[in-house]
């Protein structure tokens, strides 16, 4: 059985929370039972996302809503630094995809920034221990801009 967890940005303590998911309809309030907090946060609907069972190849878990630098290869990091240290290319320029959720297929997913022609809503073929997580789009917004 695969771990079901969630995350968000807790409104008071201006972090992520990591825990349980609950919708409190009489309050209209999103809450996440923090792991570590080990209380019930109040957090930004808009930050929530759901754990993938996935991690990537430092063995972070993947989230609905990270951005992970994906390559072809084991060689992931190796691939990274020459492309930028030793080709000199801008790291904006390379292939970031963020991790999404399918409503039509009912999967995750993911889809290539700046271009959104690829969408794979099972993640087949995707291997997160290909490439790393590089941050997400609530933290990271900089890496959407399409320049």
């Amino acid at each position: 059985m695969r771990e079901i967890r969630y995350r968000g940005i807790g409104i008071a303590e201006r972090k992520w929370v990591f825990g349980s998911l609950w919708f409190d309809t009489r309050n209209e309030a999103t809450l996440i039972w923090s792991e570590e907090l080990e209380y019930w946060v109040r957090v930004d609907p808009s930050t929530v996302g759901q754990y993938t069972g996935l991690k990537d190849e430092h063995g972070k878990e993947i989230y609905e809503g990270d951005i992970v630098l994906h390559f072809s290869n084991k060689y992931a990091e190796d691939e990274y630094a020459f492309l930028v240290n030793t080709a000199g290319i801008d790291p904006k320029h390379l292939h970031y995809y963020v991790v999404s959720w399918n409503n039509t297929e009912g999967g995750f997913g993911y889809v290539l920034l700046k271009e959104l022609h690829i969408n794979n809503p099972d993640m087949c073929g995707f291997n997160p221990c290909l490439g790393f997580l590089v941050g997400n789009i609530h933290d990271n917004p900089e890496l959407l801009k399409d320049e």
